[in-house]
């Protein structure tokens, strides 16, 4: 309890759902897949990015965990999440989703214990183990039905008007 303590979850289960997705990294390379983990909550400082960059990134990386944007145009984000996983990203953040995240290539990934594709200006296909665990975080972020079965929901509730203004955590950096 003392590591999500400044955490406001909603109820059990994100907390629950959270404590699983700071397992996921350490045995990913057993299961094989493994869905996205999305943490959403309804306004900017609640926490969201905080739990994703601070609590899993240091955990596992020790420094906080980058994030990155998921490319908006669907005909990117094939050879981004290519590029991710050729340049050995293992745990990736993708931060400030809109309201609906929809993407095929994503749902693929989540569900493939393979990468394959053609790299980028070439003709040559790169073929490689899925090792990634993806967070996704966003304010009221939705789904489509193609992700949200690929989804386990972490949602946040702050208790206040402004979590922002709430004093900065231990984990923070």
């Amino acid at each position: 309890d003392e590591l999500v303590t400044d955490s406001y979850f909603e109820d059990q289960a994100s907390r629950a759902n959270f404590l699983g997705l700071m397992l996921t990294p350490m045995v990913r390379p057993l299961i094989g897949r493994a869905p996205l983990h999305l943490i959403t909550g309804p306004d900017a400082g609640s926490g969201k990015s905080t739990l994703a960059e601070c609590m899993l990134g240091i955990t596992y990386t020790g420094k906080p965990l980058e994030s990155a944007q998921f490319p908006e145009k669907p005909e990117e984000r094939a050879k981004w999440l290519l590029s991710q996983a050729l340049d050995g990203v293992t745990l990736l953040h993708l931060d400030n989703l809109g309201d609906v995240l929809d993407s095929s290539n994503l749902a693929s990934l989540l569900t493939s214990a393979r990468i394959s594709d053609r790299i980028l200006g070439g003709n040559s296909i790169a073929r490689l183990d899925n090792l990634m665990t993806v967070v996704g975080t966003g304010n009221n972020t939705n789904t489509s039905r193609e992700i949200a079965r690929r989804t386990v929901i972490v949602r946040l509730v702050p208790p206040m008007p402004n979590p922002e203004d709430r004093p900065a955590s231990s984990y923070t950096h």
